[in-house]
């Protein structure tokens, strides 16, 4: 038994997955395993991982194309650490994460849950935008499920026993990590924020992409599902954020937006601000 699994899950990207297991094996502490899931890619994975002739690695190939939330389920299945660290493909550490989490672990016996902050790596630079923790169960849900996304996989560490309870639900379209963190969530009293930014969320080489009203009308159901769980507030927020200011093809969610309104649960200026920027993206996208 080690004390980190590394879960890399990976589709294709065979350079940027490079440069995600260089990160790994430049860190400063060295008792760690990792798992490669090839999620059935078209490029030579295997050969990638092979590249690095280390007894640390593990290479597992799904024989259909499964998904990344189910690819990371393959990988906790096959791995013995204490606890587990996700490692998007696409995405790297700095060297001193595994000695900084071990630290915070040492010092923190009977956390469950330990999350970082991470550098948002885009092609027009680096942003650093700091998570602050929860010291409540609601604010928890709201920093995980209206937080701007700053909750990132890649910045997470899992006591394995957890994970075995709580697995990702491969049966969903989108939304996989977030439903994930909800269900975590009741975990809120065992978990550990760390300040340092040691994680780097790499969204320069992602092209951008319209969200299309058919996933947006998922979205809306998937965030009904669990309106009892997450409060009120967190769901008209979600649902003015992520759905009704996305759509550029329609007003998906605008009714629900209305209601909060009239709740009392959802400010009025607040759904002012997010009808501008969303006329705005529809004007530019038709134009």
């Amino acid at each position: 038994m080690c004390k980190f699994s590394v879960v890399i899950p990976v589709y294709n990207r065979r350079e940027l997955l490079r440069r995600a297991l260089d990160s790994v094996f430049s860190q400063d502490f060295t008792d760690y395993e990792v798992i490669i899931v090839d999620d059935c890619s078209v490029e030579d994975i295997e050969g990638v991982v092979h590249s690095y002739a280390s007894e640390k690695v593990k290479y597992i190939r799904n024989k259909s194309n499964l998904g990344g939330g189910a690819s990371r389920n393959v990988g906790v299945e096959h791995s013995s650490g204490q606890y587990i660290c996700f490692l998007d493909s696409d995405d790297y550490w700095k060297s001193q994460k595994l000695s900084t989490l071990e630290s915070y672990i040492s010092s923190n016996p009977n956390a469950a849950i330990f999350i970082g902050n991470s550098i948002v790596e885009k092609a027009n630079g680096v942003h650093r935008k700091p998570i602050s923790s929860a010291e409540k169960y609601e604010d928890f849900l709201s920093l995980i499920v209206i937080g701007d996304n700053l909750l990132q996989t890649s910045a997470l560490a899992i006591r394995k026993d957890i994970l075995t309870e709580i697995k990702f639900d491969s049966e969903l379209p989108r939304y996989q990590d977030l439903d994930l963190y909800v269900k975590l969530a009741r975990y809120y009293r065992n978990t550990v924020w760390i300040p340092s930014f040691l994680s780097v969320w790499d969204v320069s080489h992602e092209q951008s992409s319209i969200t299309k009203s058919n996933s947006l009308t998922w979205s809306l159901a998937w965030a009904k599902s669990y309106r009892s769980l997450i409060g009120d507030a967190c769901y008209y927020q979600f649902v003015l954020k992520y759905i009704y200011a996305r759509d550029v093809t329609g007003f998906s969610g605008l009714d629900v937006c209305l209601s909060g309104v009239r709740s009392n649960e959802l400010n009025f200026r607040d759904l002012i601000k997010f009808s501008a920027f969303k006329i705005y993206r529809m004007v530019n996208e038709r134009f």
